[in-house]
């Protein structure tokens, strides 16, 4: 979402800057001196900068392993997305979940009836099914 913003920023600023800071003439030294070729520069770059900048925010890489889900503006989306490169919207985040199984160990203390200390390992294997 932030680089979307950002290169809507950057376009804007390449147009306004276009427009502002290169006027068609500028005297200097009492010689018109033309800047319209760098306006058009300007603009170019920005516009050339900004939809970079807009067409990375659309971009996502889920890893092996791992599933994408899409969050608008926190709220879940229908659907996932599978490993790989995916497409999506500049407004909408994936967020990666893992899909491989999870070992938790985990250890207890407890007393016996005759006060003696018994110590309990175990383990919880979890998978999100997909």
């Amino acid at each position: 979402m932030g680089l979307f913003i950002l290169g809507i920023i950057i376009l804007i600023f390449g147009f306004v800057a276009s427009v502002i800071i290169f006027p068609d003439e500028i005297k200097r030294d009492g010689k018109k001196v033309d800047k319209s070729k760098y306006r058009g520069a300007i603009r170019i770059l920005g516009v050339i900068f900004g939809c970079g900048l807009i067409l990375f925010s659309c971009v996502s890489f889920v890893p092996t392993g791992h599933t994408g889900i899409q969050t608008t503006f926190g709220r879940v989306n229908d659907g996932t997305l599978d490993a790989g490169i995916a497409w999506h919207a500049p407004w909408v985040n994936v967020v990666n979940m893992d899909n491989r199984e999870q070992r938790v160990p985990f250890t207890l203390q407890a007393f016996s009836k005759d006060i003696q200390q018994v110590d309990i390992q175990g383990s919880i294997n979890i998978n999100i099914n997909k």
